[in-house]
């Protein structure tokens, strides 16, 4: 009797720390698969908030006219900060691409954010969207830091 309890405790003794090991080998690959998971997640939910926004926008600038000299740079701005907090709060971005009058070849705007200089029936092209590190920052562990969000607005002057 002795002996087979001396042999089981042999083996108990072998395999001491066996579980410690497993887990930390495993854990770090658990984890970063989770972290990876959820940027993922967040990043797919942030893209989709701004496709949102974005239509939101370009709905409210159809009809969005006040004084001359409207800033419509300064609008989209403000519009996408509403939207978009509290996934991002700053680093906007808002060019205006071109302006195509319908018949006519599209120009190239000139360096204005103004909604006024639109006549009847023109489409401006804006680009908005933002730029930002990843937001649980498991993927700047895999080499990638910088995040683009872009979209285009397309907003026609029907006033």
């Amino acid at each position: 009797m002795r002996k087979a309890f001396a042999r089981v405790r042999r083996r108990q003794l072998g395999t001491r720390g066996v579980s410690a090991l497993e887990f930390a080998l495993v854990a770090p690959i658990v984890l970063m698969t989770l972290f990876f998971t959820l940027e993922i997640g967040i990043l797919m939910m942030t893209d989709a908030t701004l496709t949102r926004v974005s239509g939101e926008i370009s709905r409210s600038l159809q009809v969005y006219r006040g004084d001359d000299g409207v800033d419509c740079g300064g609008y989209i701005r403000q519009r996408l900060k509403q939207g978009m907090h509290p996934l991002v709060k700053e680093g906007f971005f808002v060019r205006r691409e071109s302006v195509y009058v319908p018949g006519e070849q599209a120009k190239s705007a000139e360096a204005t954010e103004q909604c006024s200089d639109l006549g009847v029936g023109e489409l401006a092209i804006f680009t908005v969207g933002f730029e930002r590190p990843g937001f649980t920052g498991i993927l700047g562990t895999l080499g990638i830091r910088i995040m683009h969000f872009e979209r285009r607005l397309v907003v026609q002057n029907e006033i």
